[in-house]
Formats: structure tokens, C-alpha cells, sequence
């Protein structure tokens, strides 16, 4: 009897001791060359995607559907539990540059709900909620799910500059980590590469005509010192800018000068004397214009577009003496 318990102890021992070689997942990316998973290897797969060409109206762009660049085929059973899911890094922005045009990065589940990045935790693989109710078998499918996704809201982002994000940049990157039977493991990591150039367009406008001299008509003293402090509503004189642009561009104007003592928004008298007496000038929504102080009048401009704006005396209560009036100002329009 002593002999058959040693025996039985060392068999126990010996079958503990057996790998287990049907954990192993076999794979084949899309490009690139097939490999084995089997528990802690890790694999990064350089990913060359294509997303362009990109404007200001592009809200959504693809960058890749993991049914489309990658296969695995293993045992995704009660036993194996072979499963992905992303974790650790996750989900990561790569570029500076698209984040300033404005997108996202997104990783879209099996049932199409969005998940920001990084998008830890979110299954892939094979199915959204990691389940393993497939066929104890060495080579079942494992299908893959999830579309990683760069999304932007619409006038998002700064696109003044149309400086290219060259080929064989990196655009993002995600982590995902592999179950085999209980324990997870660090797997395989894409990194999504341009494949070419990324050119944002350029926006822009061209000035062809503007008023440069804007004439008030005439006003007594007498009306301007009755009517009392601030702005002369009952002359004006209309002046605008006709601007040829590049749809969909945005538009902004700064207007700066020399500004009447106690205000910020009234240009000075130019000839001295009346220093009690400035110009202002109003947007056609009636805001004052505020010198040094960049106003967007254009969300998404038409090819051709007109500013228009209106002129006014502004006293400021005190002496008013007899004499010509004068102000100048220079503005800078900015577009992107």
C-alpha cells in the first residue's frame, strides 16, 4: 500500500506540471505577418491608415475597423475563455496636430456606443462583453469588434494654419490585453501610421473693396451737448468691407487706435482741440467696437461676404468748441 501512494503522488504532481499548449491563439493581421499568442507574448502592429481628405465640415473619420485587420483563430470556450479587451495605455491621441483641428478619439463597441479614450475596459474581442460561450475547440473563429473613430463638433478646432501632418506619422495607438482562461495578459498594441500626407485646406479671405475714408455728416454743437453724454444716435454713417472667401472659413476683425480718455471702445479726436468729442463705431448688431479686442463676425463664410458697419459722434460731456473732427483707426482680419 505504501508503494501505490507514492505512485498515485508523483502522477499528481507530473499532470499539474503539463502545459497546456491549446491556450494558444493563432493570428493574422492585416497587414502583416501571422503570429502565435500564447499567454504573455506581446505583439505591436504597425498599422499604416488612410484618413483623408479632411475639411472643416468632416465630423467623422474611420481610422480602423478591428474586423478588417486582424483574425484570430482558438478556443474561445468555457475552458479556454479566450477574450480582448482594451486596457492599460487604452486608447491614446497621438497627434498634437489633429487634436488642434479639433477631433476626438473614439472607440466604437460591437453595439456602436462611443467610448472616449483611452476606452479602458471596453471588450473587443469576441464580443462586447467578453463572453466565451463558443465551442470548446482549438480552431474557432474569435471575431473582433470595435472601430476606432476621430470625431470633431462642428466649427471645432483651430484651421488657420495649413501646415501638413506628413506620411508615417503617428495618429494613435491602442493597447489591448488578452484573457486566457482567468488571468489577463498585455498583448497586442497597434499603432495606427498616416499613410499619407494629411493636408487641412487653407482658409481664407481677400479684401476687395473697402471704404477707406468714412465721412459723418455734420452736427451742432448745441444738438450734441443737449443730447448729453455718450453716443449721438441721430447721425451715422454706414462703411463695410466686401471680402471674396474660401468657403467655410471663419472670420474675425481687431480694430485698433488711440481712444478718448475714459473709454475703451471711442476713438479720439486726431486735431487738437474738442478733446471732449471721439468717434465710435458699432457692428450692425449695435456692439460697440473695442479697440485691441479680436471680434469673430463670420462663423462660415459664403465666397462672397459684406461687414458692415456704423460711424457715430461720441461726447463725453464737457466744453465743445467749433472745428473739424477726426479719427483713424487700422484693423487686421484673421481667418481660419
Amino acid at each position: 500500500m505504501k508503494g501505490i501512494f507514492i505512485f498515485l503522488k508523483i502522477l499528481l504532481i507530473t499532470f499539474l506540471l503539463t502545459p497546456v499548449s491549446a491556450l494558444a491563439l493563432d493570428c493574422d493581421p492585416t497587414p502583416g505577418s501571422s503570429f502565435t499568442l500564447n499567454n504573455a507574448p506581446q505583439y505591436v502592429i504597425n498599422q499604416q491608415v488612410s484618413i483623408g481628405p479632411i475639411d472643416k465640415n468632416t465630423l467623422q473619420i474611420e481610422v480602423a475597423d478591428l474586423n478588417k485587420i486582424i483574425k484570430c483563430t482558438g478556443g474561445a470556450g468555457n475552458f479556454y475563455r479566450n477574450a480582448f479587451k482594451v486596457d492599460g495605455s487604452g486608447l491614446t491621441l497621438s497627434s498634437t496636430r489633429v487634436e488642434q483641428l479639433g477631433f476626438g478619439l473614439y472607440l466604437n463597441d460591437e453595439n456602436g456606443v462611443a467610448h472616449t479614450a483611452p476606452a479602458n475596459n471596453v471588450c473587443v474581442a469576441p464580443d462586447v462583453n467578453c463572453n466565451y460561450n463558443y465551442a470548446d475547440t482549438n480552431n474557432n473563429p474569435i471575431p473582433f469588434y470595435g472601430k476606432v473613430l476621430l470625431k470633431r463638433a462642428s466649427g471645432a478646432g483651430n484651421w488657420s494654419s495649413d501646415d501638413k501632418i506628413p506620411a508615417g506619422t503617428e495618429i494613435a495607438r491602442l493597447q489591448t490585453y488578452y484573457r486566457s482562461q482567468t488571468l489577463w495578459y498585455p498583448s497586442l498594441t497597434w499603432i495606427f501610421i498616416l499613410k499619407d500626407d494629411l493636408v487641412p485646406p487653407d482658409y481664407t479671405c481677400n479684401i476687395t473693396q473697402y471704404d477707406k475714408s468714412v465721412t459723418l455728416p455734420n452736427v451742432s454743437r448745441t444738438a450734441l451737448q443737449n443730447h448729453g453724454n455718450g453716443r449721438y444716435p441721430d447721425v451715422k454713417k454706414e462703411f463695410q468691407f466686401a471680402l471674396n472667401c474660401d468657403a467655410s472659413t471663419a472670420v474675425s476683425v481687431t480694430f485698433e487706435g488711440d481712444v478718448l480718455n475714459g473709454t475703451d471702445n471711442v476713438l479720439k479726436n486726431a486735431y487738437s482741440g474738442n478733446d471732449n468729442i471721439g468717434v465710435q463705431m458699432l457692428f450692425s448688431d449695435n456692439t460697440p467696437v473695442k479697440l485691441e479686442t479680436k471680434y469673430p463676425v463670420i462663423s462660415s463664410a459664403q465666397e462672397n461676404e459684406i461687414l458692415k458697419l456704423n460711424a457715430y459722434y461720441y461726447y463725453k460731456g464737457g466744453d465743445v468748441g467749433a472745428g473739424p473732427i477726426k479719427a483713424n483707426t487700422t484693423f487686421m482680419f484673421d481667418y481660419q
